[in-house]
């Protein structure tokens, strides 16, 4: 995208306004892409699922797995959205051995649930926030403002994930008597 400028021109009116392209055309395509994409992204998930109960996995494995995957594939979209950032790709790397250790951990040996998706977005959300923390460099009070709001972000995250980890844990245990 062009540089900022103060006002709130879009990619397609600047390339409208360079005579590059016709506005409906380009948001026609841009819209056309990510419908193929995100068809892609459910008719993999319906694949998973269907190639996993033909070779006799249980269903709570293929739903997990199905899950991390979901998430993996987000942010390997925002890594696709950012080439020129180094932050989302550390992320993905990272998030990819975390999600994979959590299917050794107690918290996966009970019955899935509809908030499944939780249980890896939640640490996935915590890795990319680190990883943006520790790329992110400051260079004057906007940033360091934008900082404090990746970990006021950071700081929420990490208790959401507490509480979702030790309620399923302590459900798990029988719960506190």
């Amino acid at each position: 995208m062009a540089e900022w400028n103060g006002s709130f021109v879009g990619e397609a009116d600047i390339a409208y306004g360079k005579g590059l392209c016709d506005v409906a055309v380009w948001r026609e395509t841009r819209m056309t892409a990510k419908f193929r994409t995100r068809a892609l992204w459910a008719g993999g998930a319906i694949a998973l699922i269907s190639i996993g109960a033909l070779m006799g996995f249980p269903f709570a494995t293929i739903y997990r797995v199905g899950c991390a995957v979901a998430c993996l594939g987000l942010i390997g979209h925002i890594a696709l959205d950012n080439p020129a950032e180094r932050w989302p790709r550390i992320g993905v790397a990272a998030a990819a051995v975390v999600n994979f250790c959590l299917f050794f951990t107690p918290i996966f040996d009970r019955p899935p649930s509809r908030g499944e998706l939780m249980f890896f977005a939640v640490p996935d959300a915590i890795i990319l926030l680190v990883a943006r923390l520790a790329t992110f460099a400051v260079r004057d009070d906007h940033d360091r403002a934008q900082r404090q709001v990746v970990i006021l972000g950071l700081v929420v995250a990490v208790a959401l994930c507490v509480m979702q980890f030790s309620l399923t844990l302590a459900a798990l245990k029988g719960g506190h008597r």
